[in-house]
């Protein structure tokens, strides 16, 4: 595709007709010369407002499923939910324009699963990359948890650990593990991304009065131990097992 900001042509055809229909709450949002979303007064809810941002590096098939998620469980885990998201797509040159419309689509059917509304972006091309860049910043409402933290509470870990990494690895080299494990065996791998949206676990710990939560993203279990720390500004006794 050409290089620069994406035609007004294949923004049509591959673009904006994956965009899911706005959620009642936006007054403006995303398409052709629209510089910005507007949203309306009872978009939070009179709750707190929340933004997360994630950015993925990958396949056509996966960029959109894992950015969205990562984002949208961001907001999850801090007592919240996500209502709209705005997306930064950068793609490399040579990329064939099916494979942005195999983007888009995913990116409207993760957010039409989940009932968030798409209320703007950007789509650059660039001959400086070799695989498409998804980002996207989800903004959402919710409660502020963090008051509840105190000494002597427990921490528990919910999920698979590696969970994501498994599913990325086994669906990007299939046809490389295929040369030293089964077919059937791959497969499960690939299909763990079936967990990467926390909603079910985060429904569970909200009913069991669980504050405050942390989504454990790249950096692996320890990784979100230590910024979990980090952040309260305590100390952590953990049983690894």
């Amino acid at each position: 595709m050409k290089v620069g900001k994406v035609e007004e042509k294949v923004y049509k055809r591959s673009i904006g007709i994956y965009l899911p229909a706005s959620e009642k709450q936006v007054v403006v949002g995303a398409g052709t010369g629209v510089d910005a979303a507007v949203l309306g007064k009872e978009f939070f809810e009179n709750e707190m407002p929340m933004v997360a941002s994630a950015t993925f590096i990958g396949k056509p098939d996966i960029v959109a499923k894992w950015a969205i998620a990562d984002a949208v469980n961001n907001i999850a885990a801090s007592h919240g939910r996500a209502k709209a998201v705005s997306i930064m797509l950068t793609l490399p040159e040579k990329l064939r324009e099916i494979n942005l419309k195999k983007i888009m689509s995913h990116a409207g059917e993760e957010c039409e699963k989940k009932h968030i509304a798409i209320i703007g972006g950007h789509t650059e091309i660039s001959d400086k990359i070799e695989s498409p860049i998804f980002s996207v910043t989800a903004f959402g409402n919710g409660v502020l948890g963090d008051a509840k933290v105190k000494a002597g509470q427990d921490i528990v870990m919910t999920g698979y650990a590696g969970a994501a990494g498994s599913a990325i690895i086994a669906h990007d080299h299939t046809e490389k593990l295929q040369e030293r494990f089964p077919k059937r065996f791959i497969e499960s791998a690939v299909s763990l991304d079936e967990y990467r949206y926390v909603d079910a676990a985060v429904a569970v710990a909200e009913k069991s009065d669980a504050y405050p939560m942390h989504d454990a993203g790249e950096g692996g279990i320890f990784g979100a131990l230590w910024e979990f720390a980090q952040r309260y500004g305590i100390g952590l006794e953990i049983e690894t097992r």
